[in-house]
C-alpha cells in the first residue's frame, strides 16, 4: 500500500511539473497532497501566504523569481475542510464569478 501511495504520488507530481507556465491559479485537494505539490512539483522552498479563501483554506503565492510560476496563487485545500460546495466556491472565487 505505501508502495502503491507513493507511486500515485509521484505520478501526480509529475503532472504538476508538467503543467503550462501561464496557470491562473492552482488548487491542491489534499493536505499531504498539497504539502507535495508545494515541496515537490513546484520545488518551493518558501511561499508567502496570502490568507484564507475559505475557513481552512490557505492561498500562498509562489516567489516572483520562481522560474516555471513565478506568483502563481495555491489553494491549499486540506481533505477535512469545506462541504459538498466548498472546491465549486474556491474556483468561482478565484475566477471572479463568485455571488456571495
Amino acid at each position: 500500500r505505501l508502495a502503491f501511495g507513493e507511486g500515485v504520488s509521484a505520478f501526480l507530481m509529475a503532472v504538476v511539473r508538467g503543467l503550462p507556465e501561464d496557470l491562473g491559479f492552482l488548487i491542491s485537494k489534499g493536505g499531504i497532497t498539497s504539502n507535495d505539490v508545494l515541496s515537490s512539483g513546484l520545488a518551493l522552498r518558501m511561499a508567502r501566504v496570502m490568507g484564507q479563501i475559505l475557513p481552512g483554506c490557505s492561498v500562498v503565492t509562489c516567489p516572483a523569481d520562481h522560474p516555471r510560476t513565478p506568483n502563481l496563487p495555491v489553494v491549499i485545500f486540506p481533505g477535512n475542510v469545506g462541504d459538498a460546495e466548498g472546491l465549486a466556491l474556491v474556483r468561482r472565487r478565484l475566477r471572479g464569478t463568485a455571488i456571495e
